[in-house]
């Protein structure tokens, strides 16, 4: 287990833990309005990493933040709206789990006007048992918005879709598997 706090930068240590990705990448914040990061979840959807998004379903996000969440679906992501029952009673989470073993939080908004102030994340390394408590509490989460929380028929699609490239890179001799 490795565990690095940042107070600067913070988007950019966000992206670089994004890159280190190599099946899922799941985040539940409140608002998310850095184009940037969106950008990068994106492409990481694109690349055939599994994005799952859960955000406050409000203005801030649907209209003020200018980002076209639709990208994210898009390029095989998934995205949540997470509803508030009251203005008292909405969603403040701020973290995001990769690879089931790394979890970024802390107090960075994920927001563009977070940049310029006093916020951090901490970065908690290879601790499985750690990111599955807040694996838990999204899956919760989405439980209680009505949101299945088994494989949709498109996530299995797209599983059994790598399987078979794999199958195919073995075969050609382009992916070699050591034991």
């Amino acid at each position: 287990m490795e565990t690095n706090a940042y107070f600067d930068n913070i988007h950019t240590h966000i992206i670089q833990e994004f890159k280190k990705g190599n099946s899922n990448i799941t985040i539940a914040v409140t608002w998310l309005t850095d184009n940037e990061i969106f950008q990068a979840l994106c492409h990481q959807a694109k690349s055939g990493i599994t994005v799952r998004l859960a955000l406050l379903d409000d203005d801030i996000n649907r209209k003020k933040s200018g980002i076209q969440f639709h990208n994210l679906t898009d390029a095989g992501g998934e995205l949540y709206w997470i509803r508030a029952s009251d203005s008292d009673n909405i969603m403040r989470f701020k973290f995001c789990i990769i690879d089931h073993h790394n979890v970024i939080t802390g107090s960075y908004s994920w927001m563009q006007e977070s940049r310029d102030k006093h916020e951090n994340i901490v970065v908690v390394s290879n601790d499985s048992e750690f990111a599955m408590q807040y694996l838990e509490s999204f899956n919760t989460l989405l439980r209680e918005q009505n949101y299945l929380t088994e494989p949709s028929k498109k996530g299995k699609d797209h599983i059994t879709k790598r399987v078979a490239l794999l199958e195919e890179m073995i075969k050609k001799g382009i992916l070699i598997i050591s034991v």
